[in-house]
């Protein structure tokens, strides 16, 4: 009887991380990490099952399964304590699947035994489990091939234009004046705060050229239409409104059968720090802002062509200087509260945030935690926007 209880144990174990691993989103090095030792531990969970006849060699098996899903559990703990959340802890719950997969790995080897007269149900037992973890496997790599992955770039043609977009997985990051923005400012940039980002979304490369405004909305808005004494359809779009904003992302949406929007204020930044991979940099893709945007010292009072800058790690490009980029949000002081997809969107706003800085900004304010308000009504040479879009 031991023997056939312990088979199941082994089973649930194999169910249980291979869920795990089927769960886990395949982005980024932790998210592909953690995927991984989850599926082998499911893989070897279930290997275990066919040395049935040896007692010792099962028991040991079973031992290194467990070494796994304690790894698994301890890389996890470190990504969220260190990583994510900078010295907090939160409970994912899909992070429970292994504590209870410890739990009945440790009565598989409680109950290791042998009995002769268990080989025909074994037999069965196998047969089953070979037909589950084939339909696992089917399942795995059906939903596995649905998902982008962090970085992964995608072009939709408009006309004669056309919009270059990013992937940026789900995520979590400090959001904010964290240690490295220097010559913060506390009203607006404070207190700094954890923000998780559940859903992944698509972010314009650069911002919004004069060329695919034109071809929207049928005209062009901006001060600024040349370049080097040349007319260039590549210069950032800029002196419109957030309400302006609105009204494209709303025809575009139309034009192409796509769902665009400003992206939110924390999905900007964390875009911008680069999916959390720039938290030790002040700038977008650098700490010397000569190299990532045209600004005040680099810009000869001129707004340049979108993408003529050094990129960040998800080959994005003008996050600082340029134009100011409207996002989505209302203008609201941060709370010291952990934010899930925050979004400030309540009543009618008298201003709301654009970020990044502008061609004449200062080395302060194109840093990466830099905030603007203005009213929805407001425009200028210096404004502009970027797309998002769901996923």
């Amino acid at each position: 009887m031991w023997q056939r209880k312990q088979t199941i144990y082994l089973l649930v174990v194999t169910l249980l991380m291979g869920s795990l691993s089927w769960m886990m989103p395949k982005n980024g090095l932790e998210g592909n990490i953690l995927s991984s030792i989850a599926g082998v531990t499911a893989l070897f969970s279930f290997i275990t099952i066919f040395f049935f006849k040896n007692r010792q060699l099962q028991k040991s098996l079973c031992k290194l399964g467990m070494l796994l899903t304690v790894a698994w559990i301890a890389y996890f703990c470190y990504n969220q304590y260190y990583v994510h959340w900078h010295g907090q802890f939160f409970i994912w719950p899909p992070s429970l699947v292994p504590l209870v997969a410890l739990i009945v790995y440790s009565l598989a080897i409680k109950g290791i035994k042998f009995d002769e007269n268990l080989l025909k149900s074994m037999d069965r037992i196998r047969t089953i489990a070979i037909m589950m973890a084939t339909s696992a496997a089917m399942l795995v790599s059906c939903g596995s091939s649905e998902e982008p992955n962090e970085g992964d770039t995608k072009t939709i043609e408009v006309g004669d234009a056309k919009i270059d977009l990013v992937y940026v997985a789900p995520g979590n990051f400090r959001m904010g004046a964290t240690a490295e923005q220097d010559g913060f400012d506390s009203f607006t940039e404070l207190p700094a705060h954890d923000v998780q980002l559940t859903k992944g979304y698509w972010i314009g490369k650069t911002e919004v050229t004069q060329e695919l405004w034109d071809e929207v909305m049928d005209n062009n808005p901006s001060d600024i239409k040349q370049y080097a004494g040349k007319d260039d359809p590549t210069l950032p779009v800029m002196n419109i409104t957030w309400n302006d904003a609105q009204e494209f992302v709303k025809k575009l949406s139309k034009k192409t059968g796509e769902k665009f929007r400003l992206p939110t204020e924390a999905e900007w930044e964390y875009a911008a720090r680069g999916a959390g991979k720039t938290f030790h940099l002040q700038y977008s893709g650098s700490k010397y802002l000569d190299r990532v945007a045209c600004y005040r010292a680099t810009s000869s009072g001129t707004p340049h062509p979108v993408g003529q800058y050094m990129p960040n790690e998800l080959d994005m490009r003008d996050m600082n200087g340029n134009v100011s980029e409207w996002v989505e949000d209302n203008y609201e002081t941060y709370r010291d509260t952990v934010e899930i997809d925050p979004c400030v969107k309540i009543g009618d706003a008298m201003e709301h945030v654009a970020r990044g800085g502008s061609f004449i900004s200062t080395t302060t304010e194109c840093r990466t935690a830099s905030r603007e308000k203005y009213a929805p009504e407001f425009k200028a040479v210096t404004v502009g926007l970027r797309l998002a879009m769901d996923k």
